[in-house]
């Protein structure tokens, strides 16, 4: 063999290691955390959600409300304003046991005054838990208590009531959403039955 071809022989064999060296053993950079960074995961399409009144949402329903009551009785129709607290408890994804307190004032006329107090508990039933909109419709049985002031001086009455009705919850930022709902009411105060209607807005926590 040539010179000229020894020579090139060495000059391709030290090329050859000195590349080896310039890129050290892949393990080690693999042991040391240091490898070539892995292809990124796909990414995984986000969980659908109906915000807090999802199916898989907590079961607890805490709601808030202004109440406007229209009372109608055999001494007359007045206006109560007032506010409705309401508490639900889902047995089921679609059930319910609900209980709510609705306290309310006004007046049936010039002379008589009127303190309303209701109580009542009873199943709900909702619709579409993985939407933002979420209807729901409710039947609550209980008592009434009234205090109404009189020209002759005030007088109390504790009677049967119920109440039934439905409304829509429209979910915000979890945990609220907003409530809007209508209800039949329905009292024995005065020896017969009182047909009133309630309308209410307010907020719903979930958690």
């Amino acid at each position: 063999m040539s010179r000229l071809g020894i020579l090139c022989l060495l000059i391709i064999s030290f090329a050859g290691l000195a590349a080896a060296q310039d890129r050290p053993n892949a393990s080690l950079f693999a042991a040391a955390g240091w490898g070539e960074p892995a292809a990124a995961a796909p990414a995984q399409a986000p969980s659908p959600t109906g915000g807090p009144l999802a199916s898989d949402s907590p079961r607890w329903q805490v709601g808030i409300s202004y109440a406007y009551l229209r009372l109608r009785t055999p001494l007359g129709s007045g206006n109560l304003n007032g506010f409705s607290t309401s508490v639900a408890y889902f047995v089921k994804d679609w059930v319910a046991i609900e209980g709510a307190v609705d306290p309310a004032w006004g007046s049936l006329s010039s002379a008589v005054q009127v303190h309303y107090l209701s109580y009542a508990g009873g199943p709900l039933f909702s619709f579409h838990r993985d939407s933002r909109l979420q209807p729901w419709f409710h039947g609550l049985f209980g008592g009434t208590h009234v205090n109404r002031s009189q020209p002759a001086g005030p007088a109390s009455l504790n009677a049967f009531a119920m109440q039934a009705g439905g409304g829509a919850d429209f979910a915000l930022r979890p945990p609220f959403a907003l409530r809007v709902q209508g209800d039949y009411v329905g009292t024995h105060l005065f020896s017969s039955w009182e047909n009133s209607f309630e309308v209410k807005a307010g907020f719903v926590i979930v958690f």
